[in-house]
């Protein structure tokens, strides 16, 4: 399958998800140009466990989400999750991934992809 037919998938995958005015939240897709960087999971949505979710539908507005790398070092144990707080839009899908200092560093920086809107959503109007 080539990346454009994945993408679409996962474009279509994420209409599914919102059928009314949700925001998307996803891990799964990562800028591949960027050496050391891997998808996310989540972790936790406004203090909530998850058990390693790669995407999730949810009401648009302020979120606090927290993420982990899918990267697996040697020293796991040394990996710490990424706490961001958000303001998730309607009918988006908001994209994460993880980037790692070196080929071998535990720490890593959460980087935010910019948004795309989720086809097919439209907006609620009052």
């Amino acid at each position: 399958m080539t990346r454009a037919a994945a993408a679409l998938l996962g474009l279509l995958a994420g209409a599914a998800l919102a059928s009314g005015s949700e925001a998307v939240v996803d891990g799964r897709d990562w800028d591949r140009s960027q050496p050391y960087s891997y998808p996310v999971t989540i972790a936790a949505i406004d203090g909530k466990d998850y058990v390693d979710l790669k995407r999730r539908a949810l009401a648009p507005g302020r979120h606090v989400l927290e993420f982990r790398t899918t990267w697996k070092p040697p020293a796991r144990r040394f990996l710490k999750s990424r706490e961001v707080e958000v303001v998730l839009e309607p009918c988006t899908i908001h994209r994460y991934y993880a980037r790692h200092s070196g080929p071998f560093a535990s720490d890593w920086e959460l980087i935010a992809m910019p948004p795309l809107p989720v086809p097919g959503c439209e907006v609620a109007k009052p």
